[in-house]
């Protein structure tokens, strides 16, 4: 009885680093995703919405796109398979990409995403 409740313990605490961990790199990979960002295609500027289409420096003819489906955050290139960004540990759901002017020349991009119940936020200054 007392090893089962070690066991169980150690288990526990294993899947509860691993969500961490997750929810540290799926914000990672969001916001590596937007680093070299040219053209926000959509939301609109000055609007918001549940999916971000870009382009990057180089791939101005194949877009990126990120959304969420079924708790699950996914990137697509060029309407190819979508790809999902995290395993079963967590769960991502209210999913939210604003493009807000700054200046004639910049622009903010604010992601929120809540990740089991947990909200972030990532904002990223982009040059138009």
């Amino acid at each position: 009885m007392v090893s089962y409740g070690i066991i169980e313990g150690s288990a526990h605490q294993s899947i509860t680093i691993n969500e961490t961990e997750e929810k540290t790199f799926l914000l990672q990979k969001v916001n590596s995703l937007l680093v070299g960002a040219q053209e926000i295609l959509s939301p609109p500027l000055g609007d918001s919405g549940s999916e971000l289409s870009f382009t990057k420096s180089g791939d101005s003819k194949d877009p990126y796109t990120i959304n969420e489906r079924e708790g699950k955050l996914y990137i697509t290139n060029s309407g190819k398979e979508q790809t999902p960004l995290h395993n079963l540990y967590i769960k991502v759901v209210g999913l939210r990409f604003e493009r807000l002017p700054v200046t004639a020349h910049e622009e903010k991009l604010i992601t929120k995403i809540t990740i089991n119940n947990e909200q972030f936020e990532i904002v990223k200054f982009l040059a138009k």
